[in-house]
């Protein structure tokens, strides 16, 4: 009884479970489904948008073209409006001046004409001026010429050469200034690398100089003993050469070599009386008994 109670138990397990297995299985096919339906309608719903935003991005920027080409035509407008009124003002300077001009020159004719009437009875000569009427025509012409050139220069035309003119000496003024404080700025860096060179070797000698004394010392005294022995062993052989060579020999060296060489009764009553020699000339003289020996 007991068995069949646990085959039972058993195969009721077995079906529970592959139940639930089924359920499991059902709701995962069911969420799978429910997803890519999802996924499918937010792919729709992004096309959507981005075609949504497409179009507004395409009427903003015709909208802002139509403005540019719009206020492309009013500038041109403007422009165009300003030039017709800077010609039409330069015509009328052009007349003023000539207006004036001309009134200028009527008054001087009268005046020329004035004057050679009360000259015409006292000078002969003034028939062939009055022939030429009155003035050099060269001068005449170069004067129109110039009210001509002042009358095209309208008041526009010289406030932009003036404004020209101070920009250009102001940008001269910065740069002299420019170079100047360059100028000032590189001598004193120049000068503050000298002083600091300065001190550096001030300290360089100042930390030679607190080195150990006695050390120093006998470094010194070593050098000094090392010279006076080379120096007598140098005398020695030298003195020992001359004695061994007969006094032929020696007169053939001395021809034959560039300088003679001093006696060394001589060396030896000089040697006491002068300073001690440099480090130079103990290899002067191992020279020269190399020479000897050869």
């Amino acid at each position: 009884m007991r068995f069949v109670c646990r085959e039972f138990a058993v195969r009721e397990d077995h079906s529970l479970a592959h139940n639930l297995q089924e359920q499991e299985i059902e709701h995962h096919l069911a969420s799978n489904v429910q997803r890519n339906r999802l996924v499918q309608n937010d792919l729709q719903m992004a096309k959507k948008l981005q075609e949504e935003e497409n179009k507004k991005a395409q009427i903003h920027l015709q909208k802002q073209q139509r403005e540019m080409e719009r206020w492309d035509n009013q500038m041109a407008q403007v422009i165009q409006d300003e030039l017709t009124l800077e010609s039409e003002k330069k015509r009328r300077q052009e007349e003023k001046d000539e207006a004036i001009a001309r009134k200028l020159q009527e008054k001087e004719e009268k005046l020329r004409r004035k004057h050679q009437q009360e000259k015409i009875g006292h000078d002969p000569c003034a028939v062939g001026f009055e022939e030429n009427g009155g003035l050099n025509p060269r001068k005449d012409y170069a004067m129109k010429e110039a009210m001509h050139g002042i009358s095209k220069m309208s008041a526009k035309d010289l406030e932009w050469k003036d404004a020209e003119l101070a920009r250009k000496l102001q940008e001269e003024e910065i740069m002299a200034v420019k170079s100047s404080k360059r100028a000032a700025q590189l001598a004193q860096d120049e000068e503050i690398a000298r002083l600091l060179m300065e001190e550096e070797k001030k300290h360089s000698h100042r930390k030679s100089k607190e080195k150990d004394p006695t050390r120093k010392g006998e470094e010194d005294r070593r050098k000094g003993s090392s010279e006076s022995r080379r120096h007598d062993q140098e005398k020695k052989e030298v003195s020992e050469y001359f004695r061994s060579k007969p006094r032929d020999g020696s007169e053939q060296l001395i021809g034959k070599s560039e300088r003679p060489v001093r006696p060394p009764a001589y060396q030896e009553e000089s040697t006491p009386q002068r300073p001690p020699r440099p480090a130079s000339r103990p290899s002067e003289s191992s020279q020269k008994v190399s020479y000897y020996r050869q």
